[in-house]
């Protein structure tokens, strides 16, 4: 279960989707909270019909924010992270738009931007990119491969001021993306590496997609790569185990030539277990003489 302001998330991963005695004693539970006015499920595991997307169990969901350019979806609402306005869908599609494991992470990257240019890949709804920006970023660029998630990341950049051009929202494969700014030479001051925690098909790299285990040495290592002297990688993982995880971090970190120092940043009695969301924030020394 989440909560997303006044609206709590019931999420169910079984094939045959919640049971329904189940839902009924946890739906009265939480409307018995002060503070939720609303509760909704989403049946992950299912894909019949519209069943693997949200519906609401009791109560009314808030309404939409007018300055949302997706407000016309159902399910559609705006939660506020700090100062950070963000966009979420609870009706539409399998995820909300927006991990709350990570929040710790955006209010890092937003208190530590000003001044910097920030490259946000595996970017999803931009919510890292946001924080940036709001953080007083001197740019972002925001790069996924899903034509949806970039159109939610515009949305988020809309709800917050923040100018959307031809460069900040940036649809790309990331490995793809990495090897022309390598060729070109750009660099960036912080580097957001926040990677699906599971294999993902694709359109990019001639269809294969995002593997942990096959590819997370790999985009540390190019991460690394575009990061200026001086400058940060702020790598996460939610893939299961160290081997999704910490012994991809340590090859990438022996091939880097220069000194990096290594911050972790989720701590386990946030995030316990083998599953629990890892970050680490590695800054770049000098490159050597």
């Amino acid at each position: 279960m989440d909560r997303y302001g006044p609206v709590a998330l019931i999420q169910s991963f079984g094939a045959q989707g919640a049971e329904a005695a189940t839902l009924s004693e946890l739906t009265a539970a939480l409307l018995d909270l002060p503070d939720i006015a609303c509760a909704v499920l989403k049946e992950r595991g299912v894909r019949q019909g519209d069943r693997g997307e949200g519906r609401v169990l009791a109560g009314v969901l808030p309404g939409p924010d007018e300055r949302d350019p997706l407000a016309s979806r159902a399910g559609r609402f705006v939660i506020h992270e700090g100062d950070l306005r963000l966009g979420v869908d609870l009706l539409y599609g399998v995820n909300t738009g927006l991990f709350l494991d990570a929040r710790p992470m955006r209010r890092w990257v937003q208190g530590h931007a000003r001044g910097l240019r920030v490259l946000n890949l595996f970017s999803y709804t931009a919510a890292f990119g946001v924080a940036a920006a709001v953080g007083g970023a001197t740019s972002t660029t925001n790069v996924d491969l899903v034509p949806s998630a970039l159109e939610r990341g515009r949305a988020n950049y809309a709800l917050n001021d923040l100018p959307v051009d031809g460069r900040s929202h940036a649809r790309d494969d990331v490995f793809d993306f990495l090897k022309r700014a390598t060729r070109r030479g750009e660099q960036w001051d912080l580097v957001v590496v926040d990677p699906p925690p599971v294999p993902t098909s694709g359109r990019g790299r001639k269809g294969k997609g995002f593997d942990p285990r096959r590819d997370q040495h790999k985009v540390i290592t190019r991460a690394l790569s575009v990061c200026a002297d001086g400058g940060t990688v702020l790598a996460m993982s939610a893939a299961h185990g160290a081997a999704g995880f910490e012994e991809p971090l340590q090859r990438a970190l022996q091939d880097e030539p220069r000194t990096v120092a290594q911050e972790s940043l989720a701590r386990d009695d946030d995030f316990p277990g083998p599953d629990g969301l890892r970050a680490v924030a590695l800054r770049v020394g000098p490159t050597p003489t």
